[in-house]
């Protein structure tokens, strides 16, 4: 068929869905040198809560850090994936 096609893992990460919601956790990124290669938003309807991906370069170091500050970090099945 011509394509090429390429899997890169990202991490989703529930957020709060008001204004600043995404502050917090941007400072967890901060405070443990996180870089961001990239990150986009979800549409779902999740009520009060909004979801981000993020693509880094140490998947576990951030899903350790935001574990730790009670972040939760969603797993394919709680997007709807297989």
């Amino acid at each position: 068929n011509g394509c090429i096609i390429s899997r890169t893992p990202v991490s989703v990460v529930e957020v709060p869905d008001r204004s600043g919601g995404l502050s917090n956790l941007l400072s967890v990124f901060a405070e443990e040198n996180i870089d961001i290669e990239y990150m986009y938003s979800l549409f779902a309807s999740a009520g009060e809560k909004a979801y981000m991906v993020f693509r880094v370069d140490e998947g576990e170091k951030l899903e350790a850090a935001v574990t730790k500050k009670g972040i939760k970090i969603l797993s394919k099945e709680d997007i709807g994936l297989k």
